[in-house]
């Protein structure tokens, strides 16, 4: 796994996938250490899910998860880190099903995960976890006073992490989106500002292979469109249409984030034919919302957004 993280060869993380089943075989259920062996499975399958989009992976990880937590006392050291995992696997979930059950019991472990249990630390991770979940849940339900706890949380964890912490990315990431959301609705420009400033230092500090570049780049996009739209700059047009077309240059088919960037760059091309009447550049948004919509599955949260 080790191996992995460094060249990012994925027949190195199904191998350690199937060290993991052979371990949990091997492995007594009454043994201290059974828990430790789901939780490591569930970890390297969320992230073989990350991967490649399997949801039967996602599907197992939180399966695993909830078996590895049922063996755990309340006090117990590990216990943070597997309600991290769990919470975790269920936001993910909800970000391709949405549906909120998931989601609130993600807040709800997530809650659990940053409160140390028994001299337990809080991790960046699962702060970072609870932190999207909480604005997830402002966007089903209205409420400020979550999107600005989702804003909070993030600025801290970035206080806590070193400039080359590898979860730096992922949490600049999130505040540049919490950022841009509430500047869509309270209109202030500093927010809009900071949202760009945060994107573009997430993607400096990404690595090439890194899977979040791709969300990085499309997030830029989204304020790049938003500020293109408050003042007419040419500019942040064509910078926008280029982050999303990078984006889904990174985005394999079974990638779930892909429908997202198809609709992103789809929006950015009908407003850049409003303003230019660039004909080809309908045809495109036209065929490009025709894709998106291909991959959207009638449970998936954003299909109303292509219809529309």
């Amino acid at each position: 796994m080790t191996r992995y993280k460094h060249l990012g060869d994925v027949k190195d993380l199904e191998e350690s996938i199937r060290y993991g089943r052979e371990a949990i075989t091997i492995c007594p259920d009454d043994h201290n250490d059974h828990h430790v062996a789901l939780h490591n499975l569930a970890i390297n399958l969320l992230t073989h899910f990350a991967h490649n989009g399997c949801v039967d992976s996602l599907e197992e990880a939180i399966t695993l998860s909830r078996q590895a937590l049922a063996k755990l006392g309340p006090e117990h050291l590990n216990r943070s880190a597997l309600i991290g995992t769990l919470s975790a696997g269920l936001y993910t979930r909800f970000s391709l099903s949405g549906q909120l059950p998931d989601l609130i019991e993600a807040i709800e472990y997530g809650n659990q995960a940053i409160r140390p249990h028994s001299g337990s630390k809080v991790t960046p991770s699962n702060m970072g976890t609870l932190s999207g979940a909480i604005w997830h849940y402002f966007e089903q339900k209205g409420t400020f006073s979550y999107l600005d706890e989702s804003i909070q949380q993030n600025s801290m964890i970035l206080e806590l992490l070193g400039d080359s912490h590898p979860l730096r990315p992922s949490i600049l990431c999130n505040l540049g989106t919490t950022l841009l959301t509430r500047f869509t609705h309270k209109g202030d420009l500093t927010d809009l500002e900071e949202s760009i400033r945060v994107s573009r230092k997430g993607l400096m500090l990404a690595s090439s292979g890194n899977l979040l570049k791709s969300r990085l780049l499309n997030g830029l996009g989204n304020s790049l469109l938003c500020r293109f739209v408050e003042d007419v700059n040419r500019i942040d047009m064509e910078e926008s249409i280029a982050c999303y077309r990078k984006a889904l240059s990174l985005c394999h088919d079974g990638d779930p984030f892909r429908p997202t960037v198809l609709m992103d760059l789809a929006n950015a091309l009908w407003n850049q034919f409003t303003h230019k009447s660039d004909v080809p550049g309908l045809e495109e948004a036209i065929s490009t919302s025709q894709k998106a919509l291909e991959l959207c599955s009638s449970g998936n949260p954003n299909r109303p957004m292509v219809l529309d």
